[in-house]
């Protein structure tokens, strides 16, 4: 979208539907009114959905078209795939990607999420806080691990931030991520994180 400064926007409507008018009131309106409607032409468009995944078993909501991605990690000697549901505004990724994990190998699932979380420590150059580790009393949740981070990725010399959280269950391991080129926004942030739940019974 192309967002046209206001004295553009000014110039053009004295022109096309003001051109009988005169005066500075006029401008003065003009310029109060298209600053608003400037402000939101220009600014991201977000359109909230919710979603259920019946493979990774989750909910979410997530602010624009999704892709789906599938990939492989190795852990422990083990080859797990990692489906992943997409969606990006403007310069920030909205994601959350599921690791099924055999129910009964809890060092596994704890190594998958040591995993994700290191990789995201590798993206930041190293500048990743764990913000807290929060046991749940969802049955469904074993414990959910909150982080944030900052820095250049690389081999692609781009500055990026980040929002994460990891949560485990017993059969899999989640990671719930935004991705911004500036700070992550802030409200779109907290909703996005808040609404996604693994499912609450178990197999």
């Amino acid at each position: 979208m192309t967002c046209l400064s206001i004295p553009l926007l000014c110039q053009l409507m004295s022109l096309r539907l003001f051109h009988r008018l005169r005066g500075p009131l006029v401008m003065r309106s003009c310029v109060a009114a298209l600053a608003v409607t400037a402000v939101a032409a220009c600014s991201p468009r977000y359109d909230w959905r919710e979603v259920s995944d019946a493979q990774g078993r989750f909910t979410a909501s997530f602010p624009a078209k999704m892709a789906v991605q599938s990939r492989t990690i190795s852990v422990d000697g083990h080859e797990l795939t990692m489906n992943m549901r997409i969606s990006d505004v403007a310069d920030t990724v909205f994601a959350v990607g599921a690791v099924d994990v055999p129910a009964d190998d809890a060092t596994l699932r704890e190594h998958v999420m040591q995993y994700l979380e290191e990789g995201l420590r590798r993206n930041a150059g190293g500048n990743a806080s764990q913000l807290s580790s929060t046991p749940s009393a969802n049955t469904a949740v074993l414990t959910t691990h909150d982080w944030a981070a900052s820095g250049t990725v690389p081999h692609e010399n781009v500055k990026r931030q980040w929002r994460a959280r990891f949560v485990a269950t017993r059969e899999r391991v989640y990671q719930v991520i935004v991705l911004s080129k500036a700070a992550p926004p802030a409200a779109e942030t907290d909703q996005f994180l808040a609404a996604f739940q693994p499912y609450g019974s178990l197999r």
